[in-house]
């Protein structure tokens, strides 16, 4: 399991993996996983991690992110901007709603709330 584990998650196929003779075939590998959590978990969890290792070569590719560089005064007013669109806004109050009162309760409930009624 734990290489099939380290197979997946570098983005090979458990069909690709399952074809070596020295590893279960595909159909024993899925029977483990249907019968055993941990072994569902690992597969699940290798093919994971596949997805975000391609996920990641991607942002690579496409100019990623320098971590280390710190922010320009123009960058941080930019996402202080758009922060401060993202928070939610409270609508004002309106005054000429009445308060919100409960119904009254019906008499054979209220007569079971007072002292020495029934119920008590």
């Amino acid at each position: 399991a734990d290489e099939i584990y380290m197979r997946l998650s570098h983005g090979e196929p458990l069909r690709t993996i399952c074809r070596d003779p020295h590893l279960p075939s595909r159909s024993t590998v899925q029977a483990w996983a249907h019968r055993h959590a941990h072994v569902a978990r690992l597969l699940d969890l290798g093919r994971d991690n596949a997805a975000r290792t391609r996920a990641d070569a991607v942002f690579e590719a496409l100019g990623g992110w320098n971590y280390f560089r710190p922010f320009t005064p123009e960058e941080s007013a930019d996402l202080a901007q758009q922060a401060k669109a993202r928070r939610p806004r409270r609508p004002p109050p309106l005054d000429d709603d009445p308060p919100t009162r409960r119904p009254p309760l019906p008499p054979h409930v209220r007569a079971k709330l007072k002292p020495g009624g029934k119920g008590t």
